[in-house]
């Protein structure tokens, strides 16, 4: 047990790496506007609290909103991903 938590510890401090790392270094990347920067960051913390919570839990899916809010956030990051790659991928066509 004490492996799971030290994983889902070590998994919520990658998840706010990324999202300090999103805040801080978004504006360099093309493709990023302050909403998607902001939204980014945003999912990416809250993933990371929703490891935190998982620690408590015991599992990714009890209680039934700790699932609700990892769907969330995986959905949100990925219409952010979809949403930043497109604009890149349009840019380079042009």
């Amino acid at each position: 047990m004490i492996g799971v938590q030290l994983f889902n510890a070590l998994e919520a401090a990658f998840w706010f790496v990324l999202a300090i790392l999103a805040a801080t270094r978004g504006r360099q990347v093309r493709g990023f506007t302050p909403r998607r920067q902001l939204a980014l960051c945003f999912f990416l913390a809250a993933f990371g609290a929703s490891d935190l919570w998982e620690i408590f839990s015991g599992g990714w899916w009890k209680p039934p909103a700790l699932l609700a809010l990892k769907a969330v956030c995986f959905g949100g990051l990925a219409v952010s991903a979809a949403l930043i790659y497109g604009t890149r991928w349009r840019s380079v066509k042009s």
